[in-house]
């Protein structure tokens, strides 16, 4: 058998009647089809281990490894999953991935609207204590500005000229 022969047998790969084709179709790699198809579950762990690594003062990656099973414990609790989800300021997607369920069902839906009761009812207690808000705080405010008498300001006739004019 000839040099020739042995290239062409390699060339057409045993296939001597079929004629010659030179098309290989290119595909993406698989792991590229893989990530894609993960991307939006990435995204919701990726979103749970920043809000729980900024709670808890670590880093995201410890977070997924260390903390995500305590929390997911946590989450199934029907006792502290409201306040869990209330602290962490977690979404229904967020609260379905700790859960471990693929959509948001009725459980879930209950957690967060019990977890967006609470924060609303500790916004409004924080208002009321720091902001004065309060509707008996307002008519004390308005009787105390009242009684106390107006201070005129004097206005300064000499304006600054420049920076050393003080």
């Amino acid at each position: 058998m000839e040099i020739c022969e042995c290239i062409d047998d390699l060339r057409y790969h045993g296939r001597k009647d079929e004629s010659l084709s030179w098309f290989v179709k290119y595909q993406p790699p698989s792991l590229w089809r893989k990530l894609g198809q993960t991307k939006g579950i990435r995204n919701v762990r990726d979103s749970i281990a920043k809000k729980i690594g900024t709670y808890c003062h670590v880093s995201m990656s410890y977070t997924r490894s260390q903390l995500f099973p305590f929390f997911k414990m946590a989450i199934n609790n029907d006792e502290y999953a409201p306040s869990l989800a209330a602290v962490l300021r977690l979404e229904p997607e967020e609260i379905a991935f700790l859960a471990g369920s693929r959509s948001v069902t009725k459980k879930i839906q209950k957690i967060f609207d019990d977890a967006q009761l609470m924060i609303e009812k500790e916004t409004e207690h924080e208002i009321e204590l720091f902001g004065g808000f309060g509707a008996k705080s307002d008519s004390v405010t308005e009787d105390a500005t009242e009684d106390e008498p107006e201070v005129e300001v004097k206005k300064e006739t000499k304006s600054q000229r420049s920076l050393f004019d003080f």
